[in-house]
């Protein structure tokens, strides 16, 4: 695992200064489609900023999932709700939530990909978001940016592009795609039938 995951702060930090402007509005796409009093399972949630930053306005319940030990130290600080779960290595059904979400992490579950989704849509009761890197950092032409990349994600091999991101959404069901972060990501939506997700 990487030095990042195991400072909140640090990681961050990295991750701000990798995505620039595009940082923020990656929070922004997901909280606007959360609505008011939802509950929320965050999976792969990190040092939760998503929560502390924009979800925790709306009044939602809110649980973090993580296999860091310590993001889950420092949610626990936050009295933030945390399950420590890794999803490669325990196959246990999620907890239900009426969004299931997931930013930046579905590369690692690589060639598993497709059961961890299938994982989030059973444990969804109107929606699940998953906003995924496909234009990547660690391809990047300038040195500098290549080694803060490598340093601040999980060291897989596979990666995902835009076309084989959305093949293999729409092959589990998802309707919409959104592209965000000036084009580096791309939000994927899928609505549980009958719900305005």
């Amino acid at each position: 695992m990487s030095l990042l995951y195991r400072s909140p702060a640090l990681y961050e930090s990295v991750m701000r200064l990798l995505y620039g402007k595009g940082f923020q509005e990656r929070y922004e796409q997901i909280a606007a489609r959360i609505p008011e009093q939802a509950s929320v399972l965050d999976v792969c949630c990190g040092d939760c900023y998503l929560f502390r930053h924009y979800l925790v306005q709306k009044n939602v319940r809110y649980a973090g999932l993580d296999a860091s030990s310590q993001f889950e130290k420092f949610c626990r600080t936050q009295h933030i709700p945390f399950h420590h779960m890794d999803l490669l290595k325990q196959e246990s059904l999620l907890p239900q939530a009426d969004y299931v979400i997931m930013m930046g992490s579905l590369y690692q579950f690589m060639p598993h990909h497709k059961e961890v989704i299938e994982r989030m849509k059973k444990a969804a009761g109107k929606g699940v978001l998953i906003c995924e890197p496909v234009r990547n950092l660690v391809q990047s032409s300038h040195a500098a940016i290549r080694l803060l990349a490598k340093a601040a994600t999980y060291p897989a091999t596979e990666r995902f592009n835009q076309m084989t991101l959305m093949d293999t959404l729409r092959e589990c069901g998802f309707q919409e795609f959104i592209e965000i972060a000036n084009g580096r990501e791309m939000l994927g939506i899928y609505k549980v039938s009958g719900e305005n997700a």
